[in-house]
């Protein structure tokens, strides 16, 4: 199918909070991976984030270097507290994300009048990032949100694992498997390729001898 953004899919409108939830850890876990290979997020608008063949991912991604950030944990910083600062906007009743995202200071300073926008599991996570990290300048202890989704859940054991959890780990299975198939492939076509220039170099020099 055509790749759509978050506007083209009516996403806010259409989707529930599970869906909502299921939307930002798969892109805490797709956000961690790139964070993995030293890049970072540079667009959390909503226009800039877009499904494709059941996978959502980020269009604006950079190498991170010193001329973005000061250094990898700032990377991650700004990323952990623009996905929140979306989940805010997703789950902010008659809020119209096609504004774009409300300025994070902004959230922070009224975070406290509308922290029961999310689920009671995540309000300390949402806090965490949106109030205390962004004001400390610290990552904190558990600075991915699916990370987060996983530990509190694992500890509830009162509770079962979410749908939303379910989904997003499979997805995040599904990634990593698809990488590490690409990895293969791409190592089994390099070892083909050097047998065959060995070859022909022994070839070559058979011959010249």
């Amino acid at each position: 199918m055509d790749k759509q953004n978050l506007l083209d899919l009516k996403f806010k409108q259409k989707y529930d909070a599970e869906d909502k939830r299921y939307l930002l850890m798969l892109l805490s876990i797709r956000m961690k991976q790139y964070h993995e290979q030293n890049k970072m997020v540079t667009s959390f608008d909503p226009k800039d984030i877009t499904y494709q063949d059941g996978s959502f991912d980020f269009e604006q991604v950079k190498d991170i270097s010193p001329l973005l950030v000061n250094d990898k944990n700032t990377a991650i910083l700004h990323n952990i507290i623009g996905l929140a600062n979306l989940g805010f906007c997703l789950f902010l009743p008659d809020y119209d994300i096609a504004n774009g995202l409300l300025e994070r200071s902004v959230v922070s300073d009224r975070f406290n009048s509308f922290v029961t926008i999310f689920d009671e599991i995540d309000r300390d996570y949402f806090k965490s990032v949106l109030v205390d990290a962004r004001n400390s300048g610290e990552l904190p202890a558990i600075p991915y949100y699916y990370d987060y989704a996983v530990q509190k859940e694992k500890n509830d054991t009162s509770k079962g694992q979410s749908v939303s959890l379910i989904k997003a780990t499979e997805a995040g299975r599904l990634m990593t498997d698809n990488k590490e198939a690409a990895f293969g492939n791409i190592f089994f076509f390099t070892t083909i390729v050097a047998s065959m220039l060995i070859g022909i170099g022994s070839l070559l020099i058979f011959f010249l001898k």
